[in-house]
């Protein structure tokens, strides 16, 4: 089952920036659109659309653009890292890292990985290998593929 490991950190890395995506977008409200955003932070329009459809793992400069521009479009609203990278992100980017093949999961954090891998599908960003290996996580309750 070891094949099905690589195919589950590759998931864990798209569900930690389909998270980054969502919580750029609570910050923004309906106040900024992704267009703005993209704008603002010297990207064309479409850009953070793009990388949240597409789910693209940013490069750390790209966020640092985007954070910046969503804190210049919204002065009033003391927005931290700490808001986007929250610590469900902070988890998903650790163990997406992690070369250990067995490492525990907490149910409460496996129902919550199950909505952004619904989310994924839809999206059609989720390969066979990752949703073979989501369902193994599922069935064993923690990593140990």
């Amino acid at each position: 089952m070891a094949e099905y490991f690589q195919a589950l950190m590759s998931l864990l890395r798209k569900m930690a920036v389909q998270k980054i995506c969502d919580n750029f977008l609570a910050l923004m409200g309906e106040q900024i659109s992704s267009t703005e955003l993209s704008i603002e932070a010297g990207k064309h329009g479409k850009a953070f659309s793009k990388t949240c459809t597409e789910v693209e793992d940013m490069r750390l400069c790209t966020f640092l653009r985007y954070f910046t521009a969503l804190k210049h479009l919204k002065p009033s609203k003391n927005i931290s890292y700490a808001d986007v990278l929250d610590p469900e992100v902070e988890m998903l980017i650790r163990l997406s890292a992690e070369t250990d093949e067995s490492i525990p999961l907490k149910e409460e954090f496996l129902i919550g990985l199950e909505a952004y891998v619904a989310i994924l599908h839809r999206k059609n960003q989720i390969t066979k290998e990752e949703w073979q290996a989501f369902q193994i996580l599922r069935q064993h309750g923690g990593i140990n593929v």
